[in-house]
C-alpha cells in the first residue's frame, strides 16, 4: 500500500498527526492536486449527496447546523463515566450485565484520537496516498477483549419509546454502522487489530416519567454492529473524481436540503 499513517508532531508518538496546514480542511481548488483533508461527517454526506458535499468542500458553502446541545452534553458525560472504567482497566458495569467483558482501551494517544486535546480539531485519521485525501474523525470510545483485540463504539443519545428504532434494521441506523465502518477502517490502516464487530451504545431518555422534576432518566442498551469497511477506499477515489470536477455535479433524489431548495426555487418563480 502506497498509503501511510498519521505523524504526530511530537516525536515521542507514532500515529496521530495534527497537520498545521489548514488549507487541508477547508476548500479545494479541482485538479490542483493537491492533499486535502475530509471528515467523516463530510464522507458521509457526499454519499448522501455529491452536489451538497461539492458546494461545500469546493465553493466553501456549508448547509445549516443545528448543534444538539442536549445530545453533546449526554455523549460528554457518558465518555467520563467510560474513562473512569478506562484509568481502572475495568469493565463497566453496565455492559458487564448484558454479558460483555470489555475494557475501555487505555492508549497514550486516546485522547488525541477522540479530539479531547487542545488544538485538535480532527480527531484519528489516515492519509491515503493515491488519492491524495485524508480521512479523519473523532471516535467515541474504544473497547478491547482479553487477546488485545479492538472494538469501535460510538454513543448515541436518543429519546424513542420504539424499541424498534434502537436496532440497527431501522434504516436510519445505517449511518451508525457506516460511521463505525470508516472508523475500522481508519484503525486498521493504522496497523491496529481491529474486529469486525463495532457496538452503538444508545442512551435513551424515558418521558414516562409523569413529572420532569429537573432531571431525564435514561436506559442504556447496546446493539452489535458487523461491520465491512470495504467500500472506504472506492469512495475516496470517488470523492477525489468529484472534486477534481469543474462543474457542480447534480443533486441526490433523496437531498432534502436540495428538495427543499428545489422547491422554494420553484415557489418564488412560480411567482
Amino acid at each position: 500500500m502506497h498509503s501511510r499513517p498519521w505523524k504526530n508532531i511530537k516525536k515521542s508518538r507514532k500515529y496521530m498527526y495534527i497537520d498545521k496546514n489548514k488549507n487541508r480542511w477547508y476548500t479545494y481548488k479541482p485538479r490542483s492536486g493537491e492533499f486535502t483533508r475530509i471528515s467523516r461527517g463530510m464522507l458521509d454526506t457526499f454519499l448522501k449527496c455529491p452536489r451538497c458535499f461539492y458546494l461545500q468542500k469546493v465553493l466553501g458553502v456549508k448547509a445549516p447546523h443545528i448543534p444538539f446541545n442536549l445530545n453533546i452534553a449526554v455523549d460528554t458525560l457518558m465518555k467520563k463515566e467510560f474513562d473512569y472504567y478506562r484509568n481502572l482497566q475495568q469493565t463497566h458495569p453496565s455492559i458487564k450485565k448484558m454479558g460483555l467483558e470489555f475494557i475501555p482501551y487505555k492508549h497514550k494517544d486516546f485522547f488525541d484520537w477522540r479530539g479531547d486535546e487542545e488544538g485538535n480539531y480532527y480527531g484519528f485519521g489516515f492519509e491515503h496516498a493515491p488519492t491524495r485525501i485524508e480521512l479523519c474523525g473523532k471516535i467515541d470510545d474504544v473497547w478491547r477483549d482479553d487477546n488485545g483485540t479492538l472494538y469501535i463504539v460510538d454513543y448515541k443519545a436518543v429519546a424513542t419509546s420504539d424499541s424498534y428504532k434502537l436496532t440497527m434494521e431501522y434504516k436510519y441506523n445505517q449511518g451508525y454502522k457506516r460511521q463505525i465502518e470508516v472508523y475500522q477502517w481508519i484503525f486498521r490502516q493504522n496497523g491496529f487489530n481491529v474486529s469486525d464487530t463495532g457496538y452503538i451504545v444508545f442512551v435513551n431518555a424515558q418521558t414516562d416519567p409523569d413529572y420532569f422534576d429537573n432531571k431525564l432518566e435514561f436506559l442504556l442498551s447496546i446493539e452489535e454492529v458487523r461491520g465491512d469497511c470495504f467500500w472506504v477506499e472506492k469512495e475516496l477515489e470517488n470523492i477525489r473524481a468529484c472534486i477534481d470536477k469543474t462543474s457542480i455535479p447534480e443533486s441526490s433524489q433523496d437531498c432534502d436540503i436540495c428538495q427543499y431548495y428545489n422547491k422554494r426555487l420553484m415557489a418564488t418563480n412560480h411567482k
